[in-house]
């Protein structure tokens, strides 16, 4: 009964493992996709002009939901083709 119990929790530990593993991916990928949106929103900010407030409010806000949207589909498929291109990416 204890050794059945032990290989019960040591598998659930290994699942867990592989999850957060899996939530970890999902969420530096988010993290590097918003690390691009600040970047591109520094661009517009030094560049300047006078749409570019409204520029940096509509990049900040649509590349937000691409992140969000990345970091769902990293969740629900970590070995689908945008979450393994997103991380390919953040390897260079």
């Amino acid at each position: 009964m204890i050794l059945k119990n032990l290989r019960r929790a040591g598998l659930l530990a290994i699942a867990a493992l592989a999850l957060s593993a899996c939530g970890s991916e999902a969420d530096r990928a988010y993290s590097a996709c918003m690390d691009q949106v600040e970047k591109g929103v520094a661009e517009l900010t030094r560049d300047g002009g006078t749409a570019a407030a409204a520029m940096v409010d509509m990049t900040r806000n649509m590349g937000k939901a691409a992140c969000e949207g990345l970091r769902e589909a990293c969740r629900n498929d970590p070995n689908g083709g945008l979450c393994q291109g997103a991380i390919a990416e953040m390897s260079k």
